[in-house]
């Protein structure tokens, strides 16, 4: 499953090969036991939040019930909430934003796209790939803590 969705379209939004490496390598380094799935003690560890918190997270996504995220149901959770958004807002489809995107989407704005691209651009190259979105918005929902 993992090579072939990136030749097609996965749930309707159009995945890359270099957006799937990077959300399985997301995906393992949140499976911090290599196990295959995240479970609710890898959420509390990762993200600043409750058990009962990451117990209603698990609840939410986990699709097939045997109390932990795979592969496929974090596939699922990462289209649902972040795979459309950042194709959309990667207006010239090179598979990063840039500053002019940020600024575009921020209705002109360049103070707010400068204040984005400085929360989100984890390695300060100038640009945001789809991994530092994904954990860019973990952080703007206060799953994450901000970077240092």
């Amino acid at each position: 499953l993992f090579r072939d969705l990136y030749t097609s379209r996965f749930m309707g939004a159009q995945i890359s090969k270099a957006q799937l490496a990077q959300i399985k390598e997301l995906f393992d380094k949140l499976d911090s036991n290599g196990d295959g799935s995240i479970s609710q003690e890898e959420l509390t560890r990762v993200f600043p939040m409750s058990k009962q918190h990451a117990k209603e997270f698990l609840d939410r996504h986990d699709l097939d019930s045997d109390n932990s995220i795979d592969f496929n149901e974090f596939l699922v959770l990462i289209k649902e909430n972040f795979l459309s958004k950042f194709n959309s807002l990667d207006v010239n489809k090179d598979g990063v934003l840039d500053r002019d995107e940020l600024k575009a989407f921020m209705g002109g704005n360049e103070k707010e796209a400068d204040r984005l691209m400085a929360s989100m651009d984890r390695d300060n190259n100038g640009v945001i790939s789809f991994e530092e979105f994904i954990v860019g918005r973990f952080v703007l929902l206060g799953m994450l803590p901000r970077k240092h």
